[in-house]
């Protein structure tokens, strides 16, 4: 089984794994977690979201989810969901800055001022 927005030939990119996720999916996934996070107003509420959200990835991890594509593993995940919250920036562009910094990129086109919080990315 798969969770992808283009599944055509993912199983052969993923290893043969029987279960794949598409980062599109997991971004959505986390966002939608996040708008939960937001207007929930009980504070355990609030709690079980963000706690969701930071297992997430381990959840993926221990039941060998694969993930589409493979430029990013696991423990990327992990590392996008923390500084989501550790910088407060949304998943997609915790997603991209964990992505470039993997390929050592360190210039983005943007006008998005929350790149100002992502250490060793000058904004352009």
């Amino acid at each position: 089984m798969f969770v992808s927005s283009e599944p055509e030939g993912i199983l052969d990119r993923a290893g043969g794994r029987e279960l794949v996720i598409d980062l599109i999916v997991f971004h959505e996934f986390v966002d939608v977690l996040t708008e939960l996070t937001e207007i929930a107003e009980e504070k355990e509420r609030k709690a079980g979201y963000r706690r969701k959200i930071e297992e997430f990835p381990s959840l993926l991890e221990d039941e060998d989810v694969g993930i589409e594509p493979l430029a990013l593993d696991h423990q990327d995940l992990k590392r996008s969901v923390h500084l989501m919250h550790e910088k407060e920036v949304d998943i997609g562009d915790a997603l991209i800055y964990v992505h470039m910094s993997k390929l050592g990129i360190r210039h983005i086109v943007t006008d998005d001022r929350d790149w100002d919080r992502l250490e060793g990315i000058v904004r352009i």
